[in-house]
């Protein structure tokens, strides 16, 4: 019977550890991140024609006396305005338009079938 503390078992090496390699995930990252600034630069049409036509019945509205249909029209869109400025720009569209694609990502995949 050996002995835990054995020399042939002390003298042996402890084995190796295999290194993690965090370019994959610095790679996803960085694609996500930017992925996150372009979709950050590009202008919000639909907010913009939402606001500007909230703005337009507020201005129209101005010294006139409105119908009830009017006054919830108006109401209609400036609720509408409002509600839509406040989802956050990662919920309204999920995909960037146009679509870029990076260097090391092709725009097809291997399930797809690409022309070559």
């Amino acid at each position: 019977m050996q002995n835990a503390l054995s020399p042939r078992r002390a003298c042996r090496p402890p084995a190796p550890i295999n290194a993690f390699d965090s370019e994959p995930e610095i790679t996803v990252l960085h694609d996500r991140a930017e992925n996150e600034a372009t979709k950050a630069a590009r202008i919000d049409w639909l907010g913009l024609a939402l606001g500007a036509a909230s703005i337009a019945t507020d201005v129209a509205s101005i010294g006139k006396r409105e119908t009830p249909a009017q006054y919830q029209n108006r109401a209609a869109i400036h609720d509408a305005a409002v509600a839509y400025s406040v989802i956050p720009p990662r919920l309204k569209s999920s995909t960037p338009w146009p679509p870029t694609y990076s260097s090391s990502a092709p725009p097809c995949s291997r399930s797809m079938l690409c022309a070559k």
